[in-house]
């Protein structure tokens, strides 16, 4: 094993409240730890838009929308949520009647242009919860839609149900053990369709996934569905993940290494159960942000926000999962964008990991151990931004000190770029994000701002202050990336 020892961490006994602190990482760059996708960070929007009388899919004719989304592509976009389940297709109504709300070809059809405008690929939640007398799943309104779809050549990946371990908060009871017979059943219909066309979609080999659990702490749901449902049924096993509520949420919830711990064990329980029953299939954080029930006010928007987001996406590429889906572009507090479709600043620091960040993920000595006041993850660069061979550092630091990161010879004898993100006007509650020292807005015509690196010199220090975080790209190149 090629290792190379990287002063990135905190050092405990520095002599100076001025003083950076250092600590030795090492990394392994004789091979990758694993590989991810280039979908792997994606997102969603949550099915209360159309509920809500699509409001929010009336401003997909919104240009700087368009814009926002299509900086994030290749990215999947997942239409689902509690909605989802009350939301029925009709060819001709675009009225609400009764509990469900309809969907118009439409409504349908605009939604799948955005998709395609954007450069994304639509997964769409079907209702789990229209149901025949005998219990089982009563597939005829999903057809329908599903059938039109085919029609017109969307390309276009499927769910059913969503959270449905929370289905009898509902009032509606659906066993794992059933639900498995009713995705066998989609599989089924899906086998006699196609949608689009693979050439012009990357990520249409994943046409179906599921189950949507809302939690793997709690019962026996997620494996007994895995169980139940066999290997070859489901392309992309899902789950979801929140660290908390967002009515209970603390600012200091957002630089706790405990809290942040907390997702190593499910992550390894999804990855090894999936492994065990449906070892075919990818792994998927379906939906996911950081506190449930719409986020923490003035906290899942700002910029604290962002050490969750960027340790939550190191963590999951080390744990074998091929996407997550960040709840969500618009909509709550947890939102990429506010409600003028104008960048917050995970956004920008979701567009830094697209373009800075590859699919091919390497390994830093403790990166799974808990406790950890600076995270620290690797991944070879993206080599849309950057030649072969290179390696983007993801840097956190959860303490309110300066820490140096000093590369060793083999990775410092060539200049590097640091994209340090902070807080503007220096509040981590801000919704605002300066790169290396410059607030980051749209220009007038809803373009985004130059988002280039600074250049340091060979050998050259590396701070990053107190709260903040960011990206470190070498100039030199490592076998594994080569």
């Amino acid at each position: 094993m090629n290792c190379i020892y990287l002063p990135l961490l905190l050092v405990l006994h520095a002599t100076s409240s001025r003083s950076a602190h250092i600590l030795p990482v090492e990394l392994d760059t004789s091979s990758v730890a694993g590989t991810t996708s280039d979908y792997f960070l994606s997102f969603t929007i949550d099915a209360g838009a159309i509920k809500g009388h699509l409001e929010l899919v009336r401003n997909f004719t919104s240009r700087r929308l368009l814009n926002m989304a299509r900086e994030l592509s290749p990215a999947v976009w997942r239409i689902g949520g509690t909605s989802q389940d009350y939301i029925v297709f009709n060819v001709s109504s675009k009225e609400a009647t009764g509990i469900n709300v309809v969907m118009s070809t439409e409504q349908w059809d605009q939604i799948n242009r955005f998709a395609r405008d954007a450069g994304l690929h639509l997964i769409f939640g079907l209702s789990a919860l229209i149901r025949q007398q005998n219990g089982r799943w009563e597939p005829s309104n999903a057809l329908q839609l599903m059938e039109y779809t085919s029609k017109n050549g969307y390309a276009v990946s499927w769910e059913l149900g969503n959270e449905p371990d929370l289905f009898s908060k509902r009032g509606a009871c659906v066993k794992a053990v059933q639900l498995a017979q009713d995705f066998q059943t989609l599989r089924q219909i899906l086998g006699c369709l196609s949608f689009g066309e693979a050439s012009k979609d990357g990520h249409y080999h994943v046409k179906l996934a599921g189950p949507d659990i809302a939690s793997l702490t709690g019962g026996n749901y997620f494996s007994d569905f895995l169980q139940a449902v066999g290997d070859g049924v489901v392309d992309a096993v899902t789950w979801h993940q929140y660290y908390k509520s967002g009515a209970k949420a603390k600012v200091e919830d957002f630089y706790s290494s405990d809290l942040l711990d907390r997702l190593i064990g499910q992550l390894a329980k999804a990855r090894n159960l999936t492994e065990q029953y449906v070892p075919s299939a990818e792994i998927w954080l379906g939906e996911t942000s950081s506190a449930y029930n719409g986020g923490a006010v003035n906290l899942s928007d700002t910029f604290i926000a962002g050490n969750l987001w960027l340790d939550k996406l190191g963590l999951a590429a080390l744990h074998n999962h091929t996407v997550v889906c960040r709840q969500a572009l618009v909509g709550g507090y947890y939102s990429l964008l506010d409600s003028n479709f104008y960048p917050l600043p995970d956004y920008y620091t979701s567009v830094l990991y697209k373009r800075l960040v590859s699919s091919r993920v390497l390994y830093v000595k403790n990166s799974l151990k808990p406790g950890r006041l600076v995270r620290v993850y690797a991944h070879c660069s993206n080599q849309t931004t950057f030649s072969n061979g290179h390696v983007t550092f993801i840097v956190i630091n959860l303490i309110n000190e300066t820490i140096q990161v000093q590369l060793p010879d083999s990775l410092a004898q060539r200049p590097v770029y640091l994209y340090l993100l902070t807080p503007g006007g220096g509040d981590i509650l801000s919704k605002q994000v300066m790169l290396n020292g410059k607030i980051l807005e749209l220009d007038e015509n809803d373009k985004l701002p130059d988002l280039s690196g600074k250049r340091l010199a060979a050998h050259a220090a590396i701070a990053f202050p107190g709260l903040t975080y960011g990206y470190i790209v070498t100039g030199a190149t490592v076998a594994a990336c080569m």
